[in-house]
């Protein structure tokens, strides 16, 4: 599930869903139970206020312990993890949400005051020192053929990953 979540002077105040584009859902209890969800941004470079943007998602490995927990509670079971790790975002009870294991990876900005980025490079080295935490995928490909390379890689490895892709963002 893609977030937005907006920080002021370092400090979370705000997350809410993608929606439909211009109006989301408030998720600012939930985003904050996500495992590793910053709530106060580290290092030197604070911008005044910055939207982070990402995706909220369940590892595979939780998501079939969330299912057997379910099954044997006599529960419905979800059909899979993103529909898990939605559902569970979506809690009007904050504390069931932080019982789902959520995980999230940041991967750009919209709204930025206070501070600019030269790169993406720059971004997301500034994510790593700020606390976020990145997907372990995301690298810089030089080349056409760099890209391509990765892609292919990256579909050998598809099926390995412990949270489900729809493809890359190049």
């Amino acid at each position: 599930l893609s977030f937005s979540a907006f920080f002021e002077n370092g400090k979370y105040v705000r997350g809410a869903t993608r929606g439909n584009g211009t109006v989301g859902e408030d998720i600012t209890d939930n985003l904050a139970n996500v495992i590793g969800f910053p709530k106060q941004l580290a290092g030197d470079v604070v911008p005044s206020r910055i939207e982070v943007r990402g995706e909220v998602y369940m590892d595979k490995r939780d998501f079939v312990a969330l299912n057997e927990t379910r099954e044997a509670a006599g529960e419905a079971l979800f059909a899979n993890p993103r529909n898990a790790a939605a559902g569970s975002l979506r809690q009007l009870d904050a504390s069931i949400t932080a019982k789902r294991k959520l995980r999230y990876f940041v991967y750009g900005i919209g709204e930025l005051t206070g501070h600019d980025f030269a790169s993406q490079q720059q971004l997301m080295d500034w994510f790593a020192e700020a606390g976020f935490t990145t997907n372990p995928e995301t690298l810089l490909a030089p080349t056409v053929e760099a890209i391509a390379d990765v892609q292919k890689d990256i579909q050998t490895r598809r099926a390995f990953l412990h949270y489900d892709i729809d493809g890359l963002v190049i």
